[in-house]
């Protein structure tokens, strides 16, 4: 796909197109640095847009040192055709395992500036949920619901190994919002795992605190396999991690926790992966009368809304939505470019809170 075919591009050339009709610039065309922070694209997609422009004969070539000058009088910049009706406007897909009413409130915060961004970039947006997409056997389902929408990229989210695999094999556009599996090797955005995981044993080994209890969900996600992989590998003189199982049913979590505690009885924290656990977590002590953090400590690896409104404050990991999803448009416009993008992966901010007591 040439420039001048790259949907983004497409849509930023027809909004410059407007602009000059308005006489928005008055014959100055701002330089590209402006430009991408008027429009929230990347510098390539204005060049790909300005080059586009230019061969119309609508803005003067790059001049070193001098800015591209608009070619059109005020009566001829009315006589300036809107966008072509044949081109295409680009869709992408959103493909998540989660029903969004489970979905954490961060990610939710990230589709909101999604749908934001690709609106004012003229990009349609479509949400999927689909349970079976974190399944072993998808492919099927997913060759149905491709074809159905035919999206010029995708973004999956809480994607099975085996979803990502199909996707991967027919050279699918596609962006893991999470961390991608070995065999996929497709580009993902997701948290740090790995740093997080150290900074958190690092912080708790510090405190006191020797005997851990991880908090695993039930799906085995690859940025939940890092997670463990780093809290065991932690070495640090009696660093002694326990996985506790924590399923979606409530009445099985809890019996996991008294199994642990049972069998551990010098566990002095808990950490999750998910804010939300937390809220499992405080339900789970207060039937036990424990106090936080004087007998046991709380570490969240992620950070949901609802940690600024518990007594005492919960020590998190928080990632700012508005920048990672900046980020994810980056990418995605590199893939409607076809052209290869890299994984990012985010080092969230953490939040010391008062759940971490010091154990001396």
């Amino acid at each position: 796909m040439n420039q001048r075919q790259h949907p983004l591009a497409i849509s930023i050339a027809g909004k410059l197109r407007q602009a000059f009709r308005a006489g928005r610039f008055e014959g100055i065309l701002p330089g590209e640095r402006e430009l991408v922070a008027i429009y929230n694209v990347g510098r390539e997609t204005i060049r790909s847009a300005l080059l586009q422009l230019e061969q119309e004969g609508l803005i003067t070539a790059p001049i070193a040192r001098s800015p591209r000058r608009i070619l059109l009088s005020p009566s001829l910049q009315e006589a300036i055709a809107p966008p072509r009706p044949t081109e295409k406007q680009a869709s992408i897909g959103f493909l998540s395992s989660v029903p969004i009413g489970r979905m954490p409130q961060g990610i939710l915060a990230e589709l909101h500036y999604i749908r934001n961004l690709f609106e004012q970039n003229g990009l349609d947006f479509h949400i999927h949920e689909m349970p079976w997409s974190i399944g072993n056997t998808p492919e099927n389902r997913l060759a149905r619901l491709e074809a159905k929408n035919n999206h010029d990229c995708w973004i999956l989210y809480h994607a099975s190994c085996e979803t990502q695999n199909w996707f991967k094999k027919r050279h699918i556009p596609c962006i893991v919002r999470g961390t991608s599996y070995p065999t996929s090797k497709l580009p993902c955005l997701d948290t740090n795992w790995g740093a997080t995981a150290n900074h958190a044993a690092n912080h708790l080994w510090h405190k006191g605190h020797r005997n851990i209890g991880l908090c695993m969900p039930e799906e085995k996600l690859r940025g939940h396999q890092l997670v463990k992989k780093h809290f065991f590998d932690f070495e640090a003189e009696g660093w002694n991690p326990v996985i506790i199982p924590f399923p979606a049913d409530i009445a099985s979590t809890f019996e996991n926790l008294e199994r642990a505690c049972s069998e551990n009885k010098e566990i002095t924290a808990f950490v999750t992966m998910r804010g939300n656990q937390i809220v499992t977590l405080l339900s789970w002590t207060a039937t036990h009368a424990i106090s936080i953090p004087a007998q046991i400590s709380l570490v969240s690896l992620s950070y949901e809304p609802i940690l600024t409104h518990l007594y005492p404050p919960i020590a998190n990991y928080e990632i700012n939505a508005e920048k990672s999803v900046r980020r994810l448009v980056r990418m995605i416009s590199h893939l409607l470019a076809s052209k290869n993008t890299s994984s990012a992966f985010v080092l969230p901010e953490f939040n010391p809170g008062q759940s971490v007591a010091a154990r001396h």
